[in-house]
């Protein structure tokens, strides 16, 4: 079986969802617009034993996205994909109105034109899992900070993910992470920075969520076929528990 993961290099939960598919005897197609981390992470894997490829992919890039896809089936059966690519570095908090085409082309059109691809692919092989990720920083009506955009990109993602939940009649399964904080190197980085009273005042939770768990709740979303327009969320920075709309 084959697991096409966009934004899957790095060392973040990206890398960590790779590995995770890889020790359970996938084969993983790692997606990253930064050739070199899909590269080191795709050594990692077969520095243990498990099989990986890489490709340098802009998931902005509708061309792009669909080589990746035609490469990720000329490998095998593709069963899974997961869309985590994220304009993160595009999020400006003093300057709310910039950058918003960076993060709307990756973080929601990105998603929804792999999870179409996804779809189309899918239906030609019998099914598969897609598993979109979206973020608790959607969910409040109103808040300070953060950038509006990308609160709006992925509340699309989610309320993507869920609408599709009528696809689980052509074995076809659409679910969505929502994460609160992640320890990645640069978030842990930066709470470390903050005051308590700074922390208290960005929401910051007692606890980030490692990436080893974000992983564990991707491939469950992506193996368990009894889910189906689910949306897993860390309300606290504990769970995940499904998101009750």
């Amino acid at each position: 079986m084959i697991a096409l993961i966009l934004g899957g290099g790095g060392h973040g939960s990206g890398s960590a969802i790779s590995r995770r598919f890889a020790r359970e005897g996938w084969q993983v197609v790692i997606g990253d617009v930064d050739a070199t981390a899909a590269r080191e992470t795709a050594s990692q894997i077969v520095a243990l034993g498990g099989r990986a490829e890489y490709r340098a992919v802009d998931v902005r890039s509708r061309v792009q996205l669909q080589d990746t896809f035609l490469y990720a089936r000329s490998l095998g059966e593709l069963s899974a994909v997961v869309n985590n690519a994220s304009a993160v570095d595009a999020i400006h908090p003093d300057q709310p109105l910039d950058h918003w085409d960076a993060l709307v082309d990756t973080d929601f059109i990105g998603a929804m034109w792999s999870t179409r691809l996804a779809i189309d692919a899918f239906r030609e092989s019998g099914g598969g899992a897609i598993v979109n990720v979206s973020s608790t920083s959607a969910l409040p009506a109103k808040r300070d900070g953060g950038s509006p955009l990308y609160d709006v990109a992925k509340m699309a993602v989610l309320r993507l993910s869920t609408r599709l939940a009528f696809l689980q009649r052509e074995n076809i399964r659409v679910n969505c992470i929502v994460p609160h904080w992640i320890a990645v190197p640069h978030i842990v980085q930066f709470v470390a920075g903050l005051s308590i009273d700074e922390k208290a005042k960005r929401g910051v939770p007692d606890r980030l969520i490692p990436v080893e768990e974000i992983a564990d709740t991707v491939y469950r979303l992506a193996t368990d076929a009894a889910l189906a327009g689910v949306a897993m969320i860390w309300p606290d920075g504990r769970g995940p528990v499904p998101l009750e709309e």
